[in-house]
C-alpha cells in the first residue's frame, strides 16, 4: 500500500510532471512591450557627471549599476540591491520593420520558393500535397509507405488511364484530344484519392528514430529544390523576379527579362506584395493602393524600351568585336595599310560624288544618311506591329 500524501500539507506533497512537448518561439511586438520596463530612445548614456540618464542604455529602470564608493543602490523596478536584482528588459521602437538576423536564411529560402504574383509555392497543388503526404506518413511512423508513395501514385495513375485512348474512335483529331484530356482527368482523380487516404491515416504514436528524422530532412530538401528549380509558377503561370541578398539584412529583386515581362503582360499577371494581398489593398505601412496601374510589372512602352535597349547593347557588342578584329588586322598588315592609304588618295572626284545623291533643292544627300533613315523607319514599323500584337493578346 502506497503512502498518500496529505494535499493540505504542501511540504509533504510530491508533485511530479512529465513534459510532453517543448515549443520554442520568439516574442511578438505586444509581448515585448509588455515585458519591457522602459523604452530606450536616447543615444546619450551618461551626463557630464557620469550619472546614467533616463531612457538611455543605462537607465536605472533596467537595474542598478555599481557606484564608485562601493555602495549598493536599490533597483527602482524590483526594489532589490545590485547583487539580488536579476536585471530587466527594455525595448527600442524601430522606424521601419526589419528582418530578424537569425531567421534571415529561412526568409530568403521561402522567398525563392514562392511565387511573387500569387504568393503560393511554385509547385502545383497536387505536387505540394504529395510532399505533405510523405511528411505525414513519416511523422506517423509509416516510413516505408512514405518511400513507396511515388510508385503507388504512378501505378494508380497508369491503371486509371489505361485503355482510355482505345475507347475513342481514331481518325478525328478532336476525339483524340478529348480522350487525352479525359485520361489526364481520370489519372489526376485517382492520384487525389490515394493522397486523401494517406493523409487520413492516424499516427502510430511512436517517437521518430534517427533514420526517420534523416528521411524527413531529405523530403524537405527535395521539396525546397523542386520549388526553387521551377522558373514558371504552376498555379498562375507567372515568371517571378529572382531574389538577391546583401549580407543578412537586405533583399533585392532582379529585374525580369523583356521576354518574361511580355509573358506576364500577355497573361495579365500583376506582381503584388504579400502585405497588400493579405491586408486588402494596403501595405505594411497602412498605405492603401490607389490605382491598379502601379501593380503591373511594367507598361507596354517600358517593355518595348527594354527590348530596344537589349538589341542596342547586342549591336554595340558586335561593333566592338568587329573593331577589335579590324585593329588586329591593321597591326598584322602594316604594309597593306600604307597601300590602302595610297589607293584612297587616288580616288577620283566622280567616285566621291557617286556616294552622294542629288537633293531636289540643289544640295547633296549622303547615301549613309538615307540608309540610316530607312532602317529607322523599318524599326519604328516593327515596334508598332509588336505593340499591336501585344494589345491583341491582352484583349
Amino acid at each position: 500500500m502506497t503512502h498518500q500524501p496529505n494535499p493540505a500539507n504542501l511540504n509533504q506533497a510530491i508533485i511530479r510532471h512529465q513534459p510532453t512537448s517543448v515549443t520554442f518561439g520568439i516574442y511578438t511586438d505586444d509581448e515585448v512591450r509588455q515585458r519591457s520596463v522602459c523604452e530606450i530612445s536616447s543615444s546619450v548614456t551618461f551626463d557630464a557627471l557620469g550619472i546614467p540618464l533616463p531612457r538611455g542604455l543605462y537607465d536605472p529602470m533596467l537595474g542598478p549599476t555599481a557606484s564608485e564608493k562601493g555602495e549598493q543602490s536599490t533597483c527602482p523596478t524590483c526594489a532589490n540591491v545590485q547583487s539580488l536584482c536579476p536585471g530587466h528588459f527594455g525595448h527600442i521602437e524601430l522606424c521601419i520593420p526589419l528582418m530578424h538576423p537569425l531567421f534571415f536564411p529561412k526568409l530568403l529560402m521561402f522567398m525563392k520558393m514562392k511565387c511573387l504574383a500569387c504568393h503560393e509555392f511554385r509547385l502545383s497543388k497536387r505536387q505540394v500535397r504529395i510532399f505533405c503526404a510523405k511528411l505525414h506518413l513519416v511523422d506517423g511512423g509509416r516510413m516505408m509507405e512514405a518511400q513507396g508513395l511515388d510508385a503507388e501514385l504512378a501505378s494508380a495513375a497508369a491503371g486509371a488511364g489505361a485503355g482510355k485512348l482505345d475507347e475513342k474512335p481514331k481518325g478525328a483529331g478532336g476525339a483524340a484530344s478529348d480522350a487525352r484530356q479525359e485520361m489526364i482527368a481520370t489519372s489526376a482523380h485517382a492520384m487525389d484519392e490515394v493522397l486523401d487516404r494517406k493523409l487520413a491515416l492516424p499516427s502510430l504514436g511512436t517517437p521518430l528514430t534517427l533514420h526517420e528524422r534523416s528521411v524527413r530532412r531529405n523530403i524537405l530538401k527535395d521539396f525546397q529544390a523542386a520549388c526553387t528549380k521551377t522558373v514558371k509558377c504552376a498555379n498562375c503561370h507567372a515568371f517571378s523576379p529572382k531574389i538577391r541578398h546583401d549580407q543578412f539584412n537586405k533583399l533585392f529583386q532582379i529585374t525580369l527579362s523583356a521576354r518574361n515581362k511580355r509573358s506576364n503582360m500577355g497573361e495579365r499577371i500583376r506582381i503584388r506584395s504579400a502585405a497588400k494581398t493579405v491586408g486588402g489593398g494596403s501595405d505594411m505601412f497602412g498605405n492603401e493602393d490607389e490605382s491598379d496601374e502601379e501593380e503591373m510589372v511594367d507598361s507596354e512602352d517600358e517593355v518595348m524600351d527594354d527590348v530596344e535597349e537589349e538589341e542596342s547593347e547586342e549591336e554595340e557588342e558586335q561593333e566592338e568585336g568587329n573593331d577589335l578584329i579590324d585593329d588586329e588586322a591593321m597591326e598584322d598588315n602594316s604594309g597593306n595599310k600604307k597601300k590602302s592609304k595610297k589607293k584612297k588618295k587616288k580616288t577620283s572626284k566622280a567616285d566621291r560624288l557617286g556616294d552622294e545623291d542629288i537633293d531636289p533643292t540643289g544640295g547633296r544627300i549622303s547615301r549613309k544618311a538615307t540608309v540610316s533613315t530607312v532602317k529607322d523607319s523599318h524599326a519604328k514599323a516593327d515596334k508598332m506591329m509588336n505593340v499591336i500584337e501585344i494589345e491583341a493578346q491582352c484583349q
